[in-house]
């Protein structure tokens, strides 16, 4: 949407919120943080690539199986041994697609990889390790230099999401009068990515205020996130009502 001149065609917004079911949270708590709210990511594939063929003759192959092995092992040492302790840094590998049948080693493996940084010069740190890291095992392994690894990042990114420190005490204020300070609690930066940030692009940049709700124990992504739905649509609909009226006026 920015990309496509959304506020070239209706304007620079005053300022932009949005809402957000949390996890780990009771059910209809509302969640503010007041800066940093969540996490940069890019979505990187890597072609592992190397010299297919028998699983009897495995010497006469470059086998990229073992090779992706070895980089998804090699690639947890990143966060921990280069990158500063003091900084934030997640690399995931989360998905490996490689071969079709039991005995024939296949010319390549596909390996999914998520990053996440708060810093944008940790993004370049981590994306050059994982580059470096495969393409030093590829040549340890014996891969010609025109079957090297392949680092593709896909176009599903998003940048660090950064809240308005003042946009947010406001609209927190006003919640907390709305649904009661019990209800209202402080969380500190999530792991997790959120696109919203780019409605902070603008020049001057867009004050954002990114808050979320409390959806119960379960877990995204996984069977056992079921939240009752009534508590959170009702905490999250008078939460969001109760900052419209702050920010546009109850005129």
């Amino acid at each position: 949407m920015i990309a496509d001149g959304l506020y070239e065609r209706v304007g620079r917004p005053d300022f932009a919120i949005a809402l957000h079911a949390m996890p780990g949270y009771a059910e209809g708590t509302i969640l503010f943080a007041e800066s940093s709210a969540s996490a940069g990511s890019e979505t990187i594939d890597l072609l592992v690539r190397g010299l297919g063929g028998h699983a009897a003759h495995p010497h006469e192959t470059r086998d990229p199986v073992l090779l992706a092995a070895e980089c998804v092992v090699a690639f947890q040492a990143i966060v921990g041994r280069e990158l500063d302790p003091l900084a934030f840094g997640v690399v995931t590998v989360a998905m490996i697609h490689g071969g079709v049948k039991h005995n024939a080693i296949p010319d390549e493996v596909l390996l999914g990889i998520d990053i996440r940084f708060f810093d944008d010069d940790v993004r370049v740190q981590l994306l050059s390790a994982i580059e470096r890291i495969a393409t030093g095992l590829a040549r340890a392994a014996g891969v010609p230099e025109d079957r090297l690894p392949v680092l593709t990042i896909l176009d599903q990114g998003a940048r660090p999401l950064v809240n308005d420190s003042a946009l947010v005490r406001r609209v927190r204020d006003a919640v907390g009068a709305a649904l009661g300070q019990e209800r209202v609690e402080s969380r500190g930066p999530s792991s997790g990515s959120e696109d919203f940030g780019a409605f902070g692009t603008a020049d001057p940049p867009v004050p954002l205020c990114y808050f979320s709700v409390g959806c119960g124990s379960g877990h995204l992504q996984t069977s056992t996130y079921a939240p009752d739905p009534k508590p959170v649509l009702e905490a999250g609909v008078a939460a969001f009502a109760a900052a419209a009226l702050e920010l546009l006026g109850k005129d």
